[in-house]
């Protein structure tokens, strides 16, 4: 066994239950490689992963299932705290837990009952008062023995106990009317000034495995940030093809480019018309990551270009990407970003980079421009699937196209290109039918390792490796039939503890860490935004008002986010 399977193996021995992501923070290997190593420890029966609804988590073979139920409730806040303090007294009633775990009434039973349910914990009724006590006690006793510092030293964050009960439970609110709190605070999204795509940085040209690339640089000359939708036709021949991306958020008075590919155009002199471009007004800051233009910035003899990348801001910047401009000595040649997948950058790191051109222009570069970090890199794709839309998204070191779901909508299909000569990675996000997907990876029918989690939105992700200079059919099966219900982009969770919160079964500050989870995935941005310690988190008690009108669907998501991203900016909620 290498040594890095051995360290892959002592980190799950030692912290049984753990995610991905914990995996890769304390092991510092990238997602791709990482996802190799771990499929083949779980191939040779070395680990075990037990893949949920919800979560995919990682065990020693050694675990039993019953343990790995203890473990997973152990792993969760509430319901850990739920459980030593039964350890510590067993027999509690139930108004003596909720004064044990500090939690509202309604969080507490939510998680006894998941308990109860697991066969975790039992009910006895005594003199007709109910009674909780822990079943199996030797084997708790002796899990939190053998893993206490992986088990109850380890911080647990609330969002995965409140994630993982928000379809569970729904709560009645009381209504009141006050149209005035939030109408005057909506704001429009949509506007329209000078953004442009220069013809001069605008091509298309057949890439070295004879697929069709358009690429260009998009310039955002506004003082305020926009999200660009980006329509590009070719004419070949008789036909005309169209594709659309929705490019990443672009800060103000910034340059960012892209790339699409149209591998359907076949002919020997496709015209490439005049790009149509729109774009409504968002919130985005550029992010603190900066080229560093010195002897480490190097264009080499084949063309590729390494250099390296500075955080200059206090924020952690996740999954950061640098895009970047091809020229020859007359014309824009290609787009490129980095070849690697950069998990994080944190405050004040440096990192190095590389970057790859498509092999058919090596010879014919002259110089680089406009580096681009960006961290929002993935891209949007509609398949059909079942007579509708099928919503999904990937970020990838390669490129995919023509997505394609089978007649019964329960198998995927894609072509893939890596014209680079680095391995790369690929991660694919789709909505949940069902939750109980089980997804398997083939690329030109040969099996592929990979990694199937679900994220903190609901999403299942598929990650996999992608071998140097390669292209082929990818094949995902294990879709359900049918669409997706429809969803909003917040989670019920959030607005589960509106409405708790409104009616005061929960805490200001357990509903503001359902607002600060907004800001944090995105959802919600305001620029600037100062971090605040939690313990000085405030906002006034009449938005409980507004919070009850959302929670029974009275106001709209949109409505209800324009007037949280108002009292942010006017510093009304300090959170």
């Amino acid at each position: 066994m290498t040594d890095r399977n051995i360290q892959l193996q002592k980190i799950i021995d030692q912290n049984p239950g753990i995610q991905f992501r914990e995996i890769m923070r304390s092991s510092g290997l990238k997602n791709g490689v990482l996802s190799h190593y771990l499929g083949k420890l779980e191939k040779h029966g070395i680990i075990k992963v037990v893949r949920g609804p919800r979560q995919t988590r990682f065990y020693s073979p050694r675990i039993t299932e019953d343990e790995s139920k203890i473990i997973k409730a152990l792993r969760r806040q509430t319901q850990r705290d739920l459980l030593l303090a039964l350890v510590k007294q067993d027999g509690l009633e139930f108004n003596e837990l909720v004064n044990e775990v500090v939690k509202s009434p309604s969080t507490v039973s939510l998680y006894l009952s998941q308990l109860v349910q697991d066969e975790l914990v039992e009910i006895k009724l005594e003199n007709t008062r109910k009674r909780y006590y822990i079943k199996s006690r030797m084997v708790i006793d002796q899990l939190i023995e053998d893993y206490r510092p992986s088990l109850l030293e380890k911080p647990t964050s609330g969002f995965e106990d409140i994630f993982n009960s928000f379809n569970l439970l729904h709560s009645k609110i009381v209504f009141v009317l006050l149209v005035f709190v939030f109408i005057s605070l909506l704001i429009s999204q949509f506007a329209f000034a000078d953004v442009i795509i220069p013809p001069q940085e605008y091509i298309g040209y057949f890439d070295f495995e004879g697929v069709y690339t358009v690429g260009g640089n998009v310039k955002n000359q506004n003082d305020y940030a926009v999200i660009p939708t980006i329509t590009v036709s070719v004419i070949d021949g008789k036909n005309t093809f169209t594709s659309t991306l929705q490019h990443v958020p672009i800060p103000p008075n910034t340059d960012i480019p892209f790339k699409i590919k149209i591998p359907e155009i076949t002919g020997e002199n496709p015209i490439l018309l005049d790009a149509d471009l729109k774009f409504i007004k968002t919130e985005k800051s550029s992010i603190p990551i900066t080229i560093i233009y010195d002897k480490t910035l190097i264009k080499h003899d084949d063309g590729h270009v390494t250099g390296r990348i500075s955080n200059i801001g206090n924020q952690t910047v996740f999954n950061p990407k640098i895009l970047a401009i091809v020229h020859g000595h007359e014309k824009v040649l290609d787009v490129v970003h980095n070849i690697e997948y950069i998990d994080k950058i944190e405050p004040g790191q440096i990192l190095e980079f590389s970057m790859y051109p498509d092999p058919s222009i090596t010879e014919d570069i002259f110089f680089y421009s406009c580096f681009a970090p960006v961290d929002t890199t993935v891209i949007p794709v509609v398949a059909k699937k079942n007579n509708g839309d099928f919503n999904f998204r990937y970020d990838s070191g390669a490129w995919y196209s023509a997505a394609k779901f089978n007649e019964e909508g329960t198998t995927l299909t894609m072509r893939g290109y890596n014209s680079y000569p680095l391995e790369t990675y690929a991660n694919f996000e789709f909505p949940q039918i069902s939750g109980k997907e089980k997804f398997n990876v083939t690329v030109n029918d040969k099996p592929v390792k990979f990694i199937q989690s679900i994220d903190d939105m609901g999403f299942w992700h598929v990650a996999f490796t992608v071998g140097p200079t390669s292209q082929g059919i990818l094949k995902i099966t294990g879709f359900e039939k049918g669409l997706p219900p429809e969803t909003s982009k917040i989670p019920q969770w959030v607005k589960t503890n509106a409405g708790w919160w409104s009616t005061n079964q929960i805490s200001d500050s357990e509903f503001l860490e359902g607002v600060d989870f907004l800001f944090e995935k995105g959802i919600v941005v305001v620029t600037p935004k100062e971090i605040t310690s939690q313990s000085n988190w405030k906002l006034p008690s009449w938005i409980k008002i507004t919070a009850s009108w959302w929670s029974e669907d009275k106001i709209s998501d949109d409505d209800f986010l324009n007037m949280i991203e108002n009292l942010v900016k006017r510093k009304i909620i300090i959170i």
